[in-house]
């Protein structure tokens, strides 16, 4: 049940990042980190995605890496998830 509600708070996010696009102010970045971070959080198959993204492009893993300190903790958890580095907590 907690998977579900996560994948639709995710999807929930995902759409406000979508409408808050025209707007002036950076909010659809916010809704898109997320509903990335939800993601990842509720399913296996997008931590997989984003673990092989990482060892396919390792600028993108140094990025990811380098901006995660700075975000909040349940990103942080979320991020460590897709880490190629070994450290899985799926």
């Amino acid at each position: 049940m907690r998977q579900v509600i996560l994948l639709l708070l995710a999807w929930v996010c995902f759409a406000a990042a979508l409408l808050s696009l025209p707007l002036p102010l950076p909010l659809g970045f916010m809704f898109f980190v997320i509903g990335v971070s939800l993601l990842l959080a509720a399913s296996p198959l997008m931590r997989r995605w984003l673990r092989i993204l990482r060892e396919r492009y390792p600028s993108l893993d140094r990025r990811i890496d380098s901006v995660g300190q700075h975000l909040p903790k349940f990103v942080q958890r979320a991020l460590e998830g897709s880490s190629p580095s070994g450290n899985d907590a799926a």
